[in-house]
């Protein structure tokens, strides 16, 4: 190793954050659950890791604390380039989102498409 670099501290390597034993909590996850939601999108654009599932469930659901549209269709594209396999949790999250923001018909259509459901996938709004 040259200059003293021990391997993996290249900081240009992207990393997967929030994904241990399902007890750690990010930064945008905290933020998120103590309703700073604009901060915590803030701080996923600024960060320079590879997200994982949760940490996507936590900003499309500050997008829909915010009713930000266009950033949370933004965050589900970028979801469905990065992720390959089902994931039931992200996806109720991103219904969630439509319905929340008020793109019915985006809503109805995914909870249509969508292959697996559970009970979340089925919102109560009254």
């Amino acid at each position: 190793m040259e200059n003293g670099e021990e391997k993996g501290d290249n900081p240009r390597r992207k990393k997967t954050v929030g994904g241990g034993g399902g007890s750690e909590m990010t930064g945008e996850e905290g933020l998120f659950k103590c309703g700073f939601f604009r901060e915590a999108i803030d701080m996923f654009a600024a960060m320079n890791v590879k997200p994982n599932c949760n940490i996507l469930v936590s900003v499309i659901s500050a997008c829909s604390g915010l009713g930000s549209l266009k950033f949370g269709k933004a965050i589900h594209g970028y979801s469905l380039r990065i992720f390959h396999e089902d994931n039931v949790i992200l996806e109720n999250a991103v219904l969630d989102f439509y319905a929340r923001c008020g793109s019915l018909e985006s809503a109805r259509h995914l909870f249509v498409i969508t292959p697996r459901r559970d009970v979340k996938s089925i919102p109560n709004y009254g």
